[in-house]
């Protein structure tokens, strides 16, 4: 028993015995033999008490720690095997399972209690490198017969005399499924706005007369409202040739995998001269609310138009997306392409702590004066820029 624990059981006597061999001594100085001996032999009797007395508080105090060392780790594995989530503890080198509760078995759908496998023949996809890279978190989370698992854990230091297998995984795995799936529906169902512009209505409609005006925009609003419809969005003309349609985020993937299939059915819709209709669609998704979606998507469907129309252009925080354009431009967006590429680009600026403007290889004037032109621009705007 180490000295603390030693000082602890002993008893207080040694003052008493101090005082009594000072008696004692002081007896013997002035010649009281009979005396002095009585008290050593009350010293003696107290000395063999104190001892004894002291190695019965001993046994008792080891009893008690024994005991309650016994309690602990009766609860540490009782706190294991009855854990409310799946444990597997495995070696490092071949990832063969050495312990995991009923739990982790009855997860991975297999027989409780078997340790002759390994994690990864249940769980195909797990690695164990990022436990021997120093982390605690599993890198993303493991589907497990189709529940969403994240994993965290540790490394313990076995004490067997094997080398190759002194480090240990302990892993404990969270069912986050629900989580996971609250969260996709939360992204799926995201409001996403769409402007969709009908480039060459003022060419459809030249020198033709009411009827065949009605039937053209009736035609390519039939096809507009099959494919707003086939993706569960809705939408309203808002002028002549504007119409915004809503959608939910869910709805982008698909419209991206059919690379706006609605482009091409448009041009279908051809007038009697065999003028076909093109259409320009603008989508803002990623926005913080409507009015951020339906910005994003007003400032793609101007660059869709500067661009020369018959395209599709996705716009989120940061970047663009454009699917098509492989159409002809329209002779009378070229009219205000400047003024949309104007605005286009100010949007832009405005939404950039620092602008960088690089002409092109050997630059003349004209690379040189359209550096300045967009660095005026910038500086009005209120925004740092270099050339």
């Amino acid at each position: 028993m180490n000295n603390k624990l030693r000082r602890f059981t002993e008893s207080g006597y040694r003052l008493y015995l101090i005082v009594l061999v000072l008696f004692a001594v002081a007896a013997v100085f002035f010649q009281q033999y009979y005396l002095a001996l009585a008290e050593a032999a009350v010293i003696l009797i107290l000395m063999i008490y104190s001892l004894v007395s002291r190695k019965m508080k001993e046994k008792q105090l080891a009893a008690y720690i024994e005991s309650i060392t016994y309690d602990t780790e009766n609860a540490k594995n009782n706190t294991l095997v009855n854990f409310p989530l799946p444990i597997v503890v495995f070696r490092l080198v071949d990832s063969s399972i050495t312990w995991g509760n009923d739990k982790f078995f009855s997860m991975c759908n297999v027989s409780s209690g078997r340790l002759d496998m390994r994690v990864t023949d249940v769980v195909p996809d797990f690695s164990t490198r990022w436990l021997l890279e120093g982390n605690t978190e599993y890198s993303s989370p493991i589907t497990v017969n189709g529940r969403i698992y994240r994993v965290h854990g540790n490394l313990v230091h076995s004490e067997t005399e094997d080398e190759n297998s002194t480090f240990m995984g302990i892993t404990y795995w969270i069912d986050i499924t629900d989580h996971e799936d609250l969260k996709k529906k939360y992204k799926d169902t995201r409001p996403v706005a769409s402007i969709i512009a009908i480039d060459n209505l003022e060419d459809l409609y030249r020198n033709q007369p009411e009827r065949v005006k009605n039937d053209t925009r009736d035609a390519i609003e039939d096809r507009l409202n099959a494919w707003v419809d086939k993706y569960g969005g809705i939408i309203r003309r808002y002028e002549r040739d504007h119409y915004i349609a809503m959608f939910e985020h869910s709805a982008v993937d698909g419209m991206r995998k059919e690379k706006f299939e609605i482009i091409r059915s448009v041009h279908e819709v051809k007038t009697p001269a065999g003028l076909e209709a093109s259409l320009s669609i603008g989508l803002g998704i990623d926005g913080e609310n409507m009015q951020e979606a339906l910005s994003f998507a007003t400032v793609a469907c101007e660059l869709a138009l500067s661009r020369g129309g018959d395209q599709a252009v996705i716009k989120n925080k940061l970047n663009f997306e454009f699917f098509g354009g492989r159409g002809g431009e329209v002779e009378k967006r070229t009219k205000v392409r400047s003024r949309v590429m104007a605005n286009t680009l100010s949007e832009l600026m405005r939404d950039s702590s620092e602008v960088f403007i690089m002409g092109h290889h050997y630059a003349d004037l004209d690379a040189l004066g359209a550096c300045v032109g967009v660095c005026c621009i910038a500086r009005k705007i209120g925004v740092k820029a270099n050339i």
